[in-house]
């Protein structure tokens, strides 16, 4: 088995469309194979469906999570909207207050 670095100049290469010696092209290929393999491991794509459905059970809650949170934010959005409305009228009144002779 070729290293990793091996195989990544054998693809670039092969993708620059240069010529590769029949024994890379069998290296090239034998490392697209081993990575497939890795990969599917990484996917765990021999346990079927049911790790699908989990994930997809995990995003539903994630995004349902997500709009939550996302509602809390618009409303504290507008909360800070009044706050500073507020805030600027109050100022005023005390720049009024303060400028009136006693």
């Amino acid at each position: 088995m070729i290293t990793n670095e091996t195989g990544q100049l054998l693809h670039n290469k092969a993708v620059q469309g240069m010529d590769l010696l029949p024994e890379e092209r069998v290296q090239l290929q034998e490392w697209y194979e081993y990575l497939d393999r890795e990969e599917m491991k990484l996917l765990k794509l021999n346990s079927g469906t049911p790790q699908s459905s989990s994930l997809q059970s995990q995003v539903d809650k994630t995004v349902a999570q997500f709009s939550v949170v996302s509602k809390r934010i618009q409303e504290l959005v507008s909360e800070n909207d009044t706050l500073r409305t507020e805030n600027a009228l109050l100022r005023q009144k005390l720049a009024q207050l303060i400028a009136q002779p006693a």
